[in-house]
């Protein structure tokens, strides 16, 4: 789906992309686009069976299914444990508003030296 990578975090790619020749699993957070647009989120009952729903047709697209799934039926979003395969698959859905990785590596923050607001003794 075209404009799909614009809503999908820059992390959660690289994540992917280091895990693809792997088995290892990568965590990705999933927003919901809500079916009525007066909405923020889709409805908690919405979000669960909308959940489901996808992680249904995921596993049945590509024959595996998630390691793990959280869903949080009141912010309109689930997180999932799964090959990058399953993610990638995922974030192609049209249900799917954006995707960002559930970890995020922390960038290297240069060390600061203490500051001191003393004067210096004259």
């Amino acid at each position: 789906m075209p404009g799909k990578e614009s809503n999908t975090d820059t992390e959660l790619v690289r994540q992917m992309h280091a895990a693809r020749d792997s088995d290892a699993s990568v965590e990705a957070v999933f927003i919901l686009t809500p079916e009525d647009p007066s909405q923020i989120v889709p409805s908690p009952e919405r979000t669960e069976a909308l959940t489901r729903q996808l992680l249904e047709r995921v596993k049945a697209r590509i024959g595996k299914a998630a390691e793990d799934v959280n869903i949080f039926r009141n912010m309109g979003s689930f997180v999932v444990s799964a090959h990058p395969e399953f993610l990638r698959e995922m974030i192609a859905q049209p249900e799917i508003a954006s995707a960002m990785a559930n970890q995020q590596t922390r960038a290297e923050q240069p060390e600061k030296k203490p500051t001191s607001r003393a004067k210096p003794k004259s």
